[in-house]
Order: structure tokens, then sequence, then C-alpha cells
């Protein structure tokens, strides 16, 4: 299982950038568990991956997108012991807040 406890702000994960970040990554190792303080997360999946979110293991198929709010306690972990590649998007609390604002109850 990941190593637990560890927390990620937009200042560490986002490097500096004011509203959005991405990298892509592939996991070797399971990933910690972890949350984020103030920020989303949206994770794109190259290759299946175990998504655990607060106390919800998941298998996540190829090409999905997982989103993760801030103050979720998830982690990745390898799917069949393969590595895992994935596109991770960064983007600060307050620009979705104020999307969700914007589009109100219009959908």
């Amino acid at each position: 299982m990941p190593e637990k406890n560890k927390s990620y702000n937009s200042k560490n994960y986002l490097r500096g950038c004011d509203f959005l970040c991405y990298y892509w990554d592939i996991i070797d190792d399971d990933s910690p568990f972890h949350s984020h303080l103030d920020y989303y997360e949206f994770i794109i999946t190259i290759d299946s991956v175990f998504h655990h979110n607060n106390g919800i293991t998941e298998i996540i198929p190829p090409n999905n997108i997982l989103f993760v709010r801030p103050k979720d306690y998830h982690a990745l972990t390898k799917f069949n012991n393969n590595s895992v590649k994935v596109l991770y998007l960064g983007i600060v609390e307050s620009a979705i807040e104020d999307t969700f604002n914007f589009i109100g109850d219009k959908l």
C-alpha cells in the first residue's frame, strides 16, 4: 500500500503557476496517500491504474479522467504491477470555484 499522510499545496505542486500546471508522469512506485490543500487535480489515465480515494478503491481504465477535489485523500497504485503513465492537470481552487459559480444551475 502507498505511504500515507502527505499533503500538497499549489505552491509546491503547481510549481509557481498562478492558474494551471500540467506534467506527464510514469508511476513506477505507488504514489503516497495525500490530499491537496488548495487546488483541484484532473488526472488523465493512459494506462489502467488503481485509484484509492476517500476509502474507495476503483480500477480506472485507460483514457479516463479522474477529478480530485481539494481535501480528497487519494493515491494511485500500479495495475497488474505495470508502470502507469498519467497526465496531471492542477488548477487552483479559486479558478474552478469561479467557473462553477458562473455556470450555476445552467447545465
